[in-house]
């Protein structure tokens, strides 16, 4: 026996509400840790500095660059789903086929 399965406008706004209130805090949180990764002085030293630190330095920052970029599109996916939920809605209004149970 199979499940149905129905979009409505209620799942859409529950997806964005989880993607606002779960998705982008734990992110969030996830993207804070990077900070605690810095070594202080002396860190890797004189020559591990020059061998490995400026390197690890830039890692750091690509990555903070990816978590801010991830924490743009999750906002991006929110008004979009605000568009389709809306939309969504429009179109449950408009149907009589539509019947949720």
């Amino acid at each position: 026996m199979t499940q149905e399965k129905y979009v409505t406008s209620k799942a859409i706004a529950g997806i964005q509400q989880e993607i606002e209130l779960d998705v982008i805090p734990a992110v969030q949180a996830v993207a804070n840790m990077i900070d605690t990764t810095v070594l202080s002085t002396p860190g890797w030293g004189v020559l591990g500095e020059l061998a490995i630190g400026i390197r690890y330095s830039a890692v750091q920052d690509d990555v903070e660059d990816k978590f801010e970029e991830a924490i743009t599109v999750l906002d991006s996916w929110i008004k979009m789903l605000d568009t389709a939920r809306s939309n969504w809605r429009t179109a449950e209004d408009q149907s009589s086929l539509v019947v949720y149970k």
